[in-house]
């Protein structure tokens, strides 16, 4: 049962990612929306007195949405590839935030003559950039998994377990067609840790496998 449920999944997943930009970002925008809309009704409940005395947290809401999803289509949040999210992405969204924050907050006070406190900005400035960004890493890690899915993985062993060796995995993982084994490095303090989950091993680490499919 559970194993149909998750054909049925990465079926709708799958089909989902099939369709033509325009389609997916109509899609994204409606996740960022609820998302951003879920971060106000939490920070609301943990800090509804910072909305003000005369507040109006239905139409408060409804500004704070109706910014982020302008804002972020127009710092570019709905160009960049899913699968291929990192930190600057993370960086970006936070900057992002804050001017729609101050963007929202300026807009209440002109219409409704009421200032937002802090503490509720500050509080929604943290969840929406938690709900989002959970968000884009889900949808990249499932793009990811869809994508081992679809191809037969080649076995690697990558040799370095440096600066290089991490970039080469994350990019090797990313495109969904290898299977990273194991690094090997030289450096005895390395031995035993991991990168990502993947193991570090000593050179003498290679005789013990077989290396017909690995590169």
């Amino acid at each position: 049962m559970l194993l149909q449920e998750s054909k049925i999944f990465n079926k709708l997943i799958s089909r989902i990612y099939s369709l033509d930009t325009s389609k997916r970002r109509s899609i994204l925008i409606i996740l960022d929306f609820i998302l951003l809309l879920l971060a106000f009704i939490v920070t609301f409940l943990i800090s509804p007195f910072s909305l003000g005395e005369y507040s109006n947290p239905n139409k408060y809401g409804l500004i704070f949405c109706l910014v982020g999803i302008i804002s972020f289509y127009f710092f570019g949040q709905y160009r960049g590839l899913t699968k291929y999210v990192g930190s600057k992405s993370i960086y970006k969204l936070a900057i992002t935030n804050i001017f729609i924050i101050l963007c929202s907050s300026i807009i209440i006070k002109i219409s409704y003559s009421n200032v937002l406190g802090f503490k509720f900005l500050f509080l929604y400035w943290i969840f929406s950039n938690i709900f989002i960004n959970l968000k884009k890493l889900l949808l990249r890690d499932i793009l990811i998994f869809l994508n081992k899915n679809d191809k037969k993985l080649e076995n690697v062993i990558i040799y370095g377990a440096g600066s290089a060796g991490a970039q080469l995995s994350n990019n090797l993982i990313k495109s969904g067609g290898y299977f990273i084994q194991s690094f090997i490095d030289e450096n005895k303090l390395l031995w035993g840790r991991n990168i990502n989950g993947i193991q570090i091993y000593p050179p003498k680490f290679l005789k013990t496998i077989d290396l017909s499919n690995s590169q």
